[in-house]
């Protein structure tokens, strides 16, 4: 039975997300994603996002949700976590952080808190909020979402085994939701958490929508170029201008490059003014909160390999040319080979994407129609299907004694 106030109305559970953003804009997206899906619902909670993203602002918030903004930390190429914009050691970053999650806790008292990506958090800073939840008389659901490639499973492993997650993910967690087609190979399988964890982990699906294709008949065709965030990427906006470079005439497509709002200062006005010495039709655009659209009415699209762009072309089932980051993690080469293997993308890597190969997929994207993944797609919906279902159970001790939550936290 759902709690009332005094004039006897429902009062709408609570759910805290907790998003991992140290690099790019996919964690955020991914967690609006969730929020919007629940948001639709008719039990629709009020949802908290606790993010660092410096981009908060950019993107559209679903009704019933807001956003707590923790000073920023980014990673660099070489996997270091560093403040992105306060002058101060990386510790009292993540003790102030840290505390404003304990302190989101407290005043916001969730029913149930979704933790994205890491089990206790960037650098463990959620390890306050879980000693905050266990002096309640009843404890949130808390449940954990993974992408279907966090990196090699020998570097995911080693790193938990450090940060304590085992531990955590037994004492503390009700549920994990990995976000990947159970028949393709994941992080999770390869970890054997299902075997390890009987009953907590479900794999819901890659979290799809669906996606208008092209417009048929006559109109003038788009390849879009895109490297996510910006972070990183500039390879593949230089093959892409160099491709264009190297055609006798000029295109007859439209092509849409996003460099991406983390891109510095210097290259973008460096690609922007390669891009616009060209003579073929090219729009270079920042940023887009409206991505997936931009992708639907694309003929074929050249990309990074991060899990929302790829999960976006794949709802859309345009021709895609991945060309994956390889470091820090080995997340998006892993993601690229393995969708390659399954024939729904082609995929090389920054050396291999040459004015050649860019030619051939984008005279193979121009004579093709979309055609449908062979993934399950339907992840948001059953994400919000186990969301929802552990919010209408009644909150129970579900971490055992205080000392077993005391273990379990470190």
């Amino acid at each position: 039975m759902r709690r009332t106030n005094g004039s006897r109305r429902p009062v709408r559970k609570r759910v805290l997300i907790y998003s991992h953003d140290t690099y790019g804009l996919g964690h955020l997206r991914r967690c609006l994603s969730i929020a919007a899906t629940l948001s639709s619902s008719p039990a629709a909670p009020s949802i908290l996002i606790a993010t660092g993203s410096p981009r908060t602002q950019a993107f559209e918030f679903p009704p019933g949700c807001d956003s707590i903004k923790l000073p920023a930390v980014t990673k660099t190429r070489e996997g270091k976590y560093l403040p992105r914009t306060l002058r101060l050691p990386l510790a009292d970053v993540v003790a102030v952080r840290a505390e404003m999650l304990r302190a989101a806790a407290r005043s916001f008292r969730p029913d149930l808190v979704l933790v994205d990506h890491a089990p206790l958090g960037m650098q463990g800073e959620l390890r306050p909020l879980f000693e905050e939840v266990a002096r309640w008389p009843r404890k949130p659901r808390v449940v954990l979402g993974l992408r279907e490639v966090i990196d090699e499973a020998d570097r995911v492993r080693e790193e938990w085994d450090r940060a304590g997650a085992w531990t955590a993910l037994e004492r503390i967690y009700d549920r994990v939701l990995v976000y990947g087609d159970p028949h393709v190979l994941t992080t999770a399988d390869e970890l054997g958490l299902a075997s390890r964890f009987p009953g907590k982990v479900s794999f819901v699906g890659y979290l799809g929508r669906p996606i208008p294709g092209p417009p048929s008949g006559p109109g003038e065709p788009k390849i879009v170029v895109t490297t996510g965030g910006g972070g990183d990427g500039q390879d593949v906006l230089r093959a892409y201008a160099a491709f264009l470079e190297s055609l006798d005439r000029p295109a007859r497509f439209r092509s849409v490059v996003v460099t991406g709002p983390f891109v510095s200062s210097r290259r973008r006005q460096e690609i922007s003014g390669r891009y616009a010495a060209l003579r073929h039709p090219v729009d270079v655009v920042t940023f887009t909160d409206r991505m997936e659209q931009m992708i639907g009415s694309a003929r074929g699209v050249v990309s990074m390999a991060g899990y929302n762009t790829v999960v976006e072309i794949l709802s859309a089932g345009v021709p895609a040319l991945l060309v994956p980051r390889q470091r820090p993690r080995l997340e998006q080469a892993i993601r690229a080979a393995r969708l390659a293997g399954l024939g729904t993308v082609e995929a090389c890597t920054a050396d291999a994407c040459t004015p050649e190969r860019l030619a051939r997929f984008v005279a193979r994207a121009m004579a093709e129609a979309p055609k449908p993944a062979p993934v399950s797609l339907d992840g948001l919906e059953r994400t919000a299907e186990e969301l929802l279902h552990l919010l209408d159970r009644p909150k129970e001790p579900i971490w055992g004694s205080r000392e077993d939550h005391r273990v379990a936290i470190g």
